[in-house]
């Protein structure tokens, strides 16, 4: 498909997983599911778990892009890694509108480098994210801000339901 056109890619199930982005390649997101601008993501179930980015800044290991992320129902994005400095959204990066809703859970996602944000989620520009219902993200590690969530100097960030946000680590201040 061109550039110019609307993709769509909805998930309810099965897994996207033990997929591998070194950079250096022409690509520094999504090494499970990248989402191209003008474009969306709709994961209803299933699971995207044990993607790595190997290398400086990288963009979401379990979901990387620019357009129109919908995470609902029982879906699971966990085990997600960036290996380098600088990485960015080891579980979901967005610089579009993401929602996080339902019974959606964001685990275990890691950052190891230097100046990684956003072990679970990370927004940036002029991003939304929404987060509803009973979704969780839980015990997401990055080594600079933003366990749970970093959410960029001009990004929206609205918070409503039983949405928990517990047991992140960010490391920054350990460091110093």
């Amino acid at each position: 498909m061109t550039s110019s056109e609307k993709n769509h890619f909805t998930m309810y199930g099965g897994r996207i997983t033990g997929n591998t982005l070194a950079l250096g390649t022409r690509m520094n997101a999504g090494a499970g599911v990248y989402v191209f601008s003008r474009s969306d993501f709709n994961m209803f179930g299933g699971e995207i778990s044990g993607n790595e980015i190997i290398g400086n800044y990288g963009y979401g290991a379990g979901v990387g892009g620019f357009g129109t992320i919908t995470i609902n129902g029982n879906a699971k994005i966990f085990g997600n890694k960036i290996t380098g400095n600088n990485g960015y959204g080891a579980g979901v990066y967005s610089s579009g509108t993401t929602t996080i809703s339902g019974n959606a859970k964001l685990s275990g996602n890691q950052i190891t480098g230097s100046s990684g944000k956003g072990g679970g989620v990370y927004v940036t520009g002029s991003a939304t994210l929404l987060l509803s219902g009973n979704a969780q993200i839980t015990g997401n590690e990055t080594k600079n801000f933003g366990g749970g969530v970093y959410a960029d100097a001009n990004a929206k960030l609205y918070v409503s339901g039983n949405v928990q946000v517990t047991g992140n680590k960010d490391s920054y201040y350990d460091t110093q």
